[in-house]
């Protein structure tokens, strides 16, 4: 019978099992309102997942709609999804990181670890280009992304748009040049970095690049164009090519990215002096990789949006009042810009 017992015992202390969590966790209160708004946007057409935490508690965390709709697999709370530009944020860590580090500063001249720019274009900084102010290349101007070397030799080659620090335009190739500083500087690549020193630390195992092998057979989200339910249509996953790294392409969970959102709070990854850097808005409200912006009640929110024609994704960071708010979307039925407001109101509703 004593040998029972402690069987018995043993598996009364098991976790609960991972489909009851597969489900989604909907807390009781505010959780169900918030649930109740995203099924409204579900019935529309909305797929995609929902994280909300409030005081250091999920209250909210759901997959909503289909992640492969000719398969008909369901969106679950752990479904990956591409972020696009919800990327950058890891790009500027690893600046910051590396800052921290003593391997450069974001004061240096991006010639110091890329080379000789023309002159027009010499006066460039690291911060610069953290700060979409670097102005090296015109908007579109063609840029070679086959391999590192070619892509940095292309925007030095590319017409020079304005002097660095006079205008901001955002920058996605600016974020590629600060991987290859990463890999420059670090001696790794810029995917090796990131996992070694950004997501691992933080369990963020389900966080990777698209091409990852990891994520062949994994539970990801299939992204969907079309103006319609009815016009939705697959899209590939982006391909292995040197120059998607930097800006975005990063696949990852709502789950992942809260831990990341901890894990700064926390100081686990980045000291209080290089949050302080990353979190002042130095133009049009951007900092280093996210933005920072006042909210109706005067309070500080951290913001951090990606977007392509296939998905949309989210952070918004409210930190004085301890919510964090994170959203992905596989369709480009204009949800994303609907989505963050009505959360919003839901949580400060009087």
């Amino acid at each position: 019978m004593k040998k029972l017992a402690v069987i018995l015992l043993c598996v009364l202390l098991q976790p609960a099992p991972a489909v009851a969590f597969q489900k989604g966790f909907v807390m009781n209160g505010l959780g169900e309102k918030l649930d109740d708004r995203m099924m409204l946007f579900y019935k529309d057409g909305y797929s995609g997942a929902v994280l909300v935490a409030r005081n250091g508690e999920i209250i909210l965390h759901k997959g909503y709609g289909l992640a492969n709709r000719e398969l008909r697999i369901q969106n679950t709370p752990s479904t990956i999804f591409h972020v696009a530009s919800v990327g950058k944020m890891f790009t500027s860590a690893a600046i910051l990181q590396l800052e921290m580090r003593g391997k450069l500063r974001t004061s240096d001249l991006i010639s110091k670890h890329l080379g000789e720019f023309p002159k027009e274009k010499s006066g460039a900084t690291i911060h610069h280009l953290l700060t979409h102010t670097a102005g090296l290349a015109l908007d579109g101007a063609p840029l070679n992304y086959t391999s590192r070397q070619a892509f940095i030799q292309s925007v030095k080659d590319a017409p020079f748009e304005s002097v660095p620090g006079e205008k901001y335009r955002y920058s996605n190739s600016g974020y590629t040049l600060l991987a290859a500083i990463v890999e420059i500087v670090s001696g790794q690549a810029f995917e090796k970095y990131l996992q070694r020193n950004l997501f691992d630390p933080v369990d963020m195992k389900q966080t990777g690049y698209a091409w990852d092998p990891r994520f062949e057979h994994a539970r990801v989200a299939i992204g969907y164009i079309g103006d319609t339910i009815e016009t939705l249509k697959p899209t590939p996953r982006v391909a292995d090519e040197w120059g998607n790294r930097g800006p975005g392409n990063i696949l990852t969970t709502v789950g992942d990215l809260y831990k990341w959102v901890e894990a700064l709070r926390k100081n686990n990854i980045l000291s209080e002096r290089a949050k302080e850097k990353m979190f002042t808005a130095y133009f049009n409200d951007e900092g280093y990789g996210w933005r920072a912006m006042k909210t109706a009640r005067g309070t500080l929110m951290l913001r951090r949006s990606g977007g392509r024609e296939d998905f949309e994704s989210r952070i918004q960071w409210y930190v004085e009042e301890k919510v964090v708010v994170i959203y992905t979307v596989n369709n480009n039925l204009n949800f994303g810009r609907l989505i963050a407001p009505a959360l919003e109101e839901t949580v400060w509703v009087k």
